[in-house]
Formats: C-alpha cells, sequence, structure tokens
C-alpha cells in the first residue's frame, strides 16, 4: 500500500508540473495579447491626436477664406437675404 501511495503521489507531481507549466505557458501568451492591444490602443491615441491637430490646422478661417476667394465665394451680400416667410411662400 505505501507503495502504491508514493506512485500516485509522483504521478500527482507529474501531473501537476505539466498543468503549472500550461498554466504558464497560457498566462505569458495572453500578457503577450495584452501588451500588443495596448501597444494598438496607445497608436491609435497617437494618430487621433495627428488628426485632430491636422483637421484645427485645416480648418483656420484664414486658410478657408483665402481657398473661398480663390474660387470666387465672398461674404453674403445684404441682397442675398430673404425673409423666412418669403423664402417658404416660394416653396409652396
Amino acid at each position: 500500500m505505501p507503495r502504491l501511495a508514493a506512485v500516485a503521489t509522483v504521478l500527482l507531481a507529474v501531473a501537476s508540473a505539466f498543468v503549472l507549466y500550461a498554466v504558464t505557458y497560457e498566462t505569458r501568451r495572453l500578457e503577450q495579447h495584452v501588451a500588443a492591444q495596448a501597444r494598438t490602443i496607445e497608436k491609435t491615441r497617437l494618430d487621433i491626436a495627428v488628426l485632430r491637430a491636422e483637421r484645427a490646422y485645416l480648418a483656420r478661417p484664414e486658410r478657408i477664406e483665402e481657398m473661398a476667394r480663390k474660387i470666387g465665394l465672398g461674404p453674403i451680400e445684404p441682397r442675398q437675404y430673404e425673409p423666412l416667410t418669403a423664402a417658404g411662400e416660394r416653396h409652396k
């Protein structure tokens, strides 16, 4: 009987070693996955910051005004305004 207990203990120790190895390997794999996701998130945040800065640069009023004048646009003149009641009647 003591010999059976010793064999069972050895088998249990070997099985525990395999389980521990598998859990350690899976943990490392998950840590690498989380690190990759964190890098992707940081890169995306930087891309968003660059795009916001670019949008702010491109939306500058003086730049838009210059481009509008090049294609013949200008400020709205008083003759272009129309009362709302007249606009509503015209579309009926």
